[in-house]
Order: C-alpha cells, then structure tokens, then sequence
C-alpha cells in the first residue's frame, strides 16, 4: 500500500520471542509448525513441534514480561486447555530460547503453573 512501509512495522514482543524459540528449536533438530491464529484454531497452542527421538510437543509461547498478567491466556485457550490436559496431552509454554526453557519439553506439561 503507498505510504505504508511494511518494513518498520514492529512485530509485537511475543512474535519476537516465538521466532527466538523456533530458531533454537531447529536447530535441535525438531520440526516446528506454526499454528496461525484463526477462528478455526481458537485455543490452539502457538506451535506444534515434532522431534524424532523425542515425539510431539504443543507449544505456547509467551513474552517473559508479561507472564504475571491477567490476560496471559485467551478465554478459548483457558476453555481448551483444561480438556487437553484431563486428556492427557501436554502444554508447554516457552518464554525463551534459553537452555532452561528448553528443558521444561522433558518434564510434563506447564501451562496450568501459568494461571494467574
């Protein structure tokens, strides 16, 4: 669009941090796809990652700022979430690419530790 320059528009932080995560996530190897928001995925985690050895993950990113606010989770996450779980299917969220945030894939799920 004239007049628009798309190059200087600023990713919002979480962007930033998913895009983080993916990156070091690839590089172990796993193969990660992104969940684009959309009416159809309403409560879906932001990323589905695969590894060989290690199986699948469902990922939920969230920028570190913000994790002790309010809002950390949207109305259909906190509806979906709980089902996943009482199914057994594990949420992880992610808030870097730090060794640490890696580690948290190998213990169980963590989105409930999240809930404010």
């Amino acid at each position: 669009m004239p007049g628009i320059k798309t190059d200087r528009i600023r990713e919002n932080p979480e962007a930033l941090v998913q895009k983080r995560i993916i990156k070091m996530l690839k590089a172990r190897d796993w193969y990660v796809t992104v969940m684009h928001a959309s009416f159809a995925l309403r409560g879906i985690p932001d990323l589905y990652a695969v590894h060989k050895r290690h199986g699948a993950r469902w990922i939920e990113v969230k920028d570190p700022k913000r994790t002790g606010k309010r809002s950390l989770f949207t109305s259909a996450q906190l509806e979906t979430f709980p089902h996943w779980s009482a199914a057994h299917i594990q949420i992880y969220v992610l808030t870097g690419p730090e060794q640490e945030e890696y580690d948290k894939l190998f213990r169980p799920g963590n989105w409930a530790r999240y809930l404010v």
